[in-house]
C-alpha cells in the first residue's frame, strides 16, 4: 500500500520526527519526501488488510503532526526496475 501523509506544519522538528518514525517502522519499505499535496508517502506492506488497519491506528496515526493520510493499493505492478540507465 502507498501511504501519502500531510503533516499540520513544517517546522524541522516535525518533519525530522515524522521521518524517524517512519524509518522506525518495520512494515515500512520505502518513505519519501514528496512535492505537491502530500508531504511524505510511505511504502507499507502487511500480512492482510486487517493487519494493515491495525498498524494505521496504532502506528500511522501516532506519528508527529500528521494531518491527513491517504491509501492506494497496487492492482498491479506494470514495471520495476533497479537498473539506472546510464
Amino acid at each position: 500500500a502507498f501511504r501519502p501523509l500531510a503533516p499540520h506544519d513544517h517546522p524541522a522538528r516535525t518533519t525530522s520526527a515524522l521521518e524517524r518514525g517512519g524509518m522506525g517502522m518495520p512494515q515500512v519499505l520505502s518513505c519519501h519526501n514528496l512535492s505537491g499535496r502530500y508531504d511524505y508517502q510511505l511504502e507499507v506492506v502487511a500480512a492482510d488488510l486487517e493487519s494493515f488497519a491495525d498498524y494505521v491506528r496504532t502506528h500511522v496515526r501516532s506519528l508527529p503532526g500528521v494531518r491527513e493520510i491517504s491509501t492506494s493499493f497496487s492492482l498491479k505492478e506494470v514495471k520495476r526496475t533497479m537498473a539506472l540507465p546510464l
